[in-house]
C-alpha cells in the first residue's frame, strides 16, 4: 500500500499502467503514505479478526497462517496492483535510522501506556484464562480484537519502513521466510514483556548478520569452512527449538527493563502479593 501511493505518478504510469486512474493521479510523501498503510492494514484487521478472534488457543495461530497464505496468493494474482510475482520496484529509499528510532520509541511509548492500563490489565486477563475473564465482566472478543487491530496498525507501519527500506521486493519477501523470523525475535526475547520483544529483535538481528557473514565461507589457518548457504535459517530453526524447550518465557520472561534495573511486570506481583 505504502509504496503504490508513494511512487512518483510519472513512475507509477511506467510500471503500474493498469492501476485505477485516482491512485495514477498522486503521489504521497513517505509519512503519510506510511500512516495510511498502517490504518488500512488495521480496518483489514477489523474485517479478518472478527471471525478469527472468536477462535482460542493454537486455532488462532493456525487460522491467521491460513490467512497469511490466502494475502500472499491474492497479492501474486492482483498483477495490476503489485505486479504479481514480479518485483515490485521503484518505491522511494526513504527509511533511514532516525525514521527507525523514532518509530521504535512510538510504538514503544504507546505499548507501555496501553499494556499498564486497566485496558492492558483485561487484555493480559484475557491472554492467561478467558473463562476467568468474562466471569467478572471483560468482553473476550472486543478486548482481542482491539489487541489484534493495534497490532495490526503497527505491523502496517513496520512492513511500510520494510519497503521503503529494500525499494524493490515481492510478494515472497513478506512471506513464511519473515514471519518466523518475527516469531524467532519474539520467543527469543520473551512474549511477556515489551522489552523482550526489542531484546529479541537485537539478538536475531545481530546472529543473523554474523551468520550470513559465515555462510559464505571462511579460512582459518590450513582450514577452509566452505559456504553454506542457508545455514542462518537452520541455525535460528535450531534456536528457536532450544529457547522452546529449556526457556520458553524468553530470555526476559515477564520482566521490564527500567532504568538499569529490571523488574517485573506489575500483573506478576499483583498475582505473587494476592497468593502471599
Amino acid at each position: 500500500i505504502s509504496g503504490i501511493l508513494s511512487i512518483p505518478v510519472q513512475q507509477k504510469m511506467a510500471l503500474l499502467p493498469h492501476l485505477p486512474g485516482f491512485l495514477h493521479a498522486f503521489s504521497l510523501p513517505f509519512l503519510p503514505a506510511t500512516l495510511v498503510a498502517g490504518v488500512l492494514t488495521a480496518l483489514l484487521a477489523v474485517v479478518v479478526g472478527y471471525p478469527l478472534m472468536r477462535l482460542s488457543g493454537y486455532f488462532v495461530s493456525v487460522a491467521t497462517m491460513g490467512f497469511l497464505i490466502i494475502v500472499n496468493v491474492v497479492l501474486i494474482n492482483a498483477s495490476d496492483f503489485t505486479r504479481g510475482a514480479r518485483t515490485f520496484t521503484g518505491v522511494p529509499l526513504e527509511t533511514t535510522l532516525p525514521w527507525v528510532m523514532g518509530w521504535l520509541a512510538i510504538t514503544v511509548f504507546v505499548l507501555a501506556r496501553l499494556v499498564y492500563s486497566p485496558f492492558g490489565r483485561a487484555m493480559k486477563a484475557v491472554r492467561d484464562d478467558t473463562i476467568a475473564a468474562s466471569a467478572v465482566g471483560i468482553g473476550v472478543l472486543r478486548t482481542r480484537l482491539i489487541a489484534f487491530v493495534i497490532g495490526a496498525f503497527f505491523s502496517g507501519v513496520g512492513g511500510s519502513l520494510y519497503a521503503h527500506y529494500l525499494g524493490s521486493f515481492s510478494p515472497n519477501t513478506f512471506y513464511f521466510a519473515l514471519t518466523m523470523s518475527l516469531i524467532t525475535m519474539l520467543v527469543l526475547g520473551g512474549m511477556g514483556s515489551l522489552t523482550g520483544a526489542v531484546v529479541g529483535v537485537i539478538c536475531v538481528s545481530l546472529l543473523s548478520e554474523i551468520l550470513r557473514s559465515v555462510e559464505r565461507g571462511f579460512t582459518i589457518g590450513d582450514f577452509a569452512v566452505p559456504a553454506l548457504f542457508g545455514a542462518s535459517q537452520i541455525v535460528l530453526g535450531f534456536i528457536f527449538i532450544l529457547v522452546m524447550i529449556f526457556r520458553p518465557k524468553g530470555i526476559m520472561g515477564d520482566r521490564e527493563l527500567m532504568f538499569g534495573s529490571t523488574q517485573r511486570s506489575a500483573t506478576v506481583n499483583q498475582t505473587e502479593e494476592r497468593k502471599r
